[in-house]
């Protein structure tokens, strides 16, 4: 829904200074709350901590927002069918980082993603402003 609202709005400022924002102001209203949940512990600063960082900064906030402003050239509906990846790409890395088991149902699922998401590319859309209603 952000994604076209924001399409529709069309703000003179980059996607990823309007993103960096939006990540400041919901760390500044969820910090009380992660205090209040979790108290205030002391950090061990463990490779798999910094790890996890890196992670969680370089790949999920950065590298994912970076390439979610790149699809959003070509429209946010368009963009929005590849989040339909999310799952795949999730049992994928969980078997590779968690070693969870892939089954045959788990790639006749992404088949079936992946095959429903290249036809909706496919799809030709008509914008709805440029049909014309015949009058009687």
């Amino acid at each position: 829904m952000g994604s076209v609202y924001f399409q529709r709005i069309r703000l003179p400022l980059p996607g990823p200074l309007i993103n960096i924002w939006q990540l400041v102001f919901g760390a500044v209203f969820l910090l009380p709350a992660a205090l209040l949940a979790n108290g205030s512990q002391p950090i061990r600063w463990t490779i798999a901590w910094w790890g996890s960082l890196a992670w969680l900064v370089g790949a999920v906030s950065i590298g994912a927002m970076l390439l979610w402003f790149r699809l959003l050239r070509s429209g946010a509906d368009r963009a929005s069918l590849w989040l339909l990846l999310t799952p795949p790409i999730g049992y994928v890395l969980a078997w590779i980082f968690l070693k969870e088991r892939l089954t045959a149902l788990d790639g006749v699922a992404s088949l079936l993603v992946i095959a429903g998401l290249l036809l909706a590319q496919r799809s030709i859309k008509i914008p709805i402003n440029t049909l014309e209603v015949k009058k009687s």
